[in-house]
């Protein structure tokens, strides 16, 4: 089987009440945008049903695969198994919730396919819109993990929480 041009991964952590209905959403964009595409899901140890949908929807669509790790080991545990079994040309990594609206899909593709070999969603950006905050304890340190990782490793990155990568 040939690599497709894109592959998207989805670490999933008890989704259950969406994911069936975000994973439709998802394929139905893509098929407008870029039909040569991967999804890998990535289970995150959930506790509800979010595994067993994955599997059911992989069962039907060959442009789905899905992986589990056996216990919750974080967001950044299911990004990394998932980005290692991406077969796409361009690869990115977004958040089973749809936290970022589809249509940025083919932004951050343009800045891959323009040179850049990493591109970090921006929720800071001027023009963004956050419809949906996080809790006011997850907004502090995720502000208190940028700024000493702006400080330590990376000064021009704004936005390493972002669940929008490429």
């Amino acid at each position: 089987m040939s690599a497709p041009q894109l592959s998207i991964v989805l670490p999933v952590y008890n989704e259950e009440r969406v994911l069936g209905a975000n994973l439709d959403q998802i394929r139905t964009y893509l098929e407008t945008i870029e039909p040569d595409f991967e999804l890998v899901c990535v289970d995150d140890g959930s506790t509800d049903r979010s595994a067993a949908i994955l599997e059911e929807v992989a069962a039907k669509d060959p442009r789905v695969r899905s992986d589990r790790l056996p216990e919750n080991r974080g967001k950044g545990a299911a990004v990394r198994k998932g980005m290692l079994a991406a077969r796409g040309r361009r690869a990115l990594f977004m958040d089973a919730d749809l936290s970022t609206p589809l249509e940025e899909i083919p932004s951050l593709l343009g800045a891959l396919d323009s040179g850049y070999d990493v591109v970090i969603g921006n929720r800071h950006a001027p023009g963004s819109k956050i419809t949906r905050r996080q809790s006011l304890l997850r907004e502090v340190l995720g502000k208190i993990f940028t700024t000493l990782t702006r400080l330590l490793l990376a000064p021009g990155v704004h936005d390493f929480t972002c669940g929008f990568k490429g």
